[in-house]
C-alpha cells in the first residue's frame, strides 16, 4: 500500500487516499529455510521445480557475486549451501530464471 503527499507551493500538504498496488515479477521458483541465518550459516533453498544447469549466485550488497554455484539434474529439491565464510549482513540469492530473495545473516 501507498499514498502521496502532495505539496503546494506554499507548503501545505495533504496525503492522497491509500492505494494497492500487486507488481509479479515472475513466479517464486524457491523457498528459504531460516531467514535469517542464526548460528549455523547454512543455507538450505527448496525448489518447487529445479532445473539442470540452472545458476544460483549470492550477491553482496555492492552487487558483488560472492558465490556461484550451476545446478545439475543430481541436486533434486533441496539445496544446501555452506556460508560460515560470510560476515554478517544482507545479501541476494539469485537464481538464472530471475526469481531472488533477500536473506540476512545475523548474530
Amino acid at each position: 500500500m501507498y499514498r502521496l503527499k502532495m505539496v503546494d507551493l506554499d507548503n501545505s500538504f495533504e496525503y492522497s487516499p491509500y492505494r494497492s498496488i500487486n507488481i509479479r515479477c515472475g513466479t517464486k521458483r524457491f523457498s528459504l529455510r531460516s531467514n535469517p541465518l542464526v548460528g549455523e550459516r547454512l543455507l538450505i533453498l527448496t525448489f518447487s521445480a529445479p532445473k539442470a544447469n540452472e545458476h544460483i549466485q549470492i550477491i553482496d550488497i555492492h552487487g558483488g557475486v560472492l558465490k556461484s554455484i550451476v545446478l545439475d539434474s543430481n541436486n533434486g529439491e533441496e539445496i544446501k549451501i555452506d556460508l560460515s565464510d560470510f560476515v554478517l549482513g544482507t545479501y541476494l540469492v539469485k537464481i538464472s530464471s530471475g526469481s531472488s530473495q533477500k536473506i540476512i545473516i545475523a548474530e
